[in-house]
């Protein structure tokens, strides 16, 4: 790039024989456009400027290291199915406020909860963009998103649960996998990862949302009780092919007026009556506590948590 006698900036792309111009007042823009047309070459100018490229970059080297894979393939998953279509062949430095208002607006309509996590996605990845200097500045700062109302869920009664259980034979190929979730209390997006220990007497799953200071990927929960009988058709019974969608349309059949969430409530309302919350949050993957007390030191012996959950029946 040179300046030249008129006042003008010129820069000229090379590259595997072809040669493009690129001339202007302002130098800046002499510059991005001249990257813009060697990236289009096929050239390199470091980070990718493509749009879809750069998030795909950043999910899988800055984001995917430091969260569980169940939850990196779901942001993986929102990514593909919501964000890569709508941005499909855009630089990142063409993405205004006004193009972000108009995507938000519509996947709003769609689901508020998508949009909320794609928000987060979205603000951390064009910070990023920016401390790479691929932009200036965020313009996620400009765009308001409907927050999604989050409802606590509700809990079976008892007389629900047992109409539950008995219709369950409607859906024989998913029974096992929803006596699991509902009397482990695990995320259902959880279920595909079930391992089962009938030695020891444990049900475990790879932490949907492990935090940073939990060292194992893995999450135990005791067998209580109601779930005993169920080991040996659990054990051989292959968790992996379960996926969220199907699970959920397969409770849908059995009882109407419920999400599939509802099961986890289930669990954490009944076993909270004989059980600490320490306990419980420990098996449902819930932080322990505000004090770093109990981040650090939240060993509960197993069989203080065998003990305890002997005594929950529902």
């Amino acid at each position: 790039i040179y300046h030249r006698t008129d006042g003008n900036y010129h820069a000229v792309i090379s590259f595997k024989g072809v040669r493009k111009d690129v001339v202007g007042k302002n130098k800046n823009y002499v510059i991005e456009r001249a990257k813009d047309i060697l990236e289009d070459l096929g050239g390199s100018v470091g980070l990718t400027r493509n749009f879809n490229e750069f998030a795909r970059m950043w999910l899988e080297t800055v984001k995917r290291p430091f969260i569980s894979a169940i939850y990196y393939d779901t942001l993986l998953n929102r990514f593909n199915v919501h964000v890569a279509p709508h941005f499909a062949g855009k630089r990142i430095t063409q993405i205004k406020p006004f193009d972000l208002q108009c995507f938000f607006n519509a996947l709003c309509m769609q689901t508020t909860r998508t949009a909320e996590d794609v928000k987060v996605m979205f603000n951390q990845l064009f910070e990023y963009a920016v401390g790479n200097g691929l932009i200036k500045v965020n313009p996620m700062r400009a765009v308001t998103v409907l927050k999604h109302e989050r409802q606590n869920g509700s809990a079976l009664s008892p007389e629900e649960i047992n109409e539950f259980k008995a219709k369950l034979n409607d859906v024989p190929e998913y029974k096992i996998p929803l006596l699991v979730v509902l009397y482990t209390g695990i995320r259902p997006t959880e279920a595909p990862s079930v391992q089962i220990d009938l030695e020891k007497g444990a049900i475990s799953v790879l932490n949907a949302k492990k935090k940073q200071y939990q060292k194992k990927d893995r999450r135990e929960i005791p067998i209580i009780p109601p779930l005993a009988p169920y080991s040996e058709e659990i054990a051989a019974y292959n968790f992996a092919k379960i996926k969220t969608v199907t699970l959920g349309k397969a409770f849908k059949r059995v009882i109407e007026n419920y999400s599939l969430r509802d099961l986890r409530h289930t669990f954490q309302t009944y076993a909270r009556l004989t059980c600490t919350k320490e306990v419980v949050n420990l098996w449902t993957g819930h932080t322990l506590g505000k004090d770093m007390t109990d981040k650090v030191y939240n060993h509960i012996p197993w069989e203080e948590q065998k003990r305890q959950a002997a005594t929950v029946f529902f």
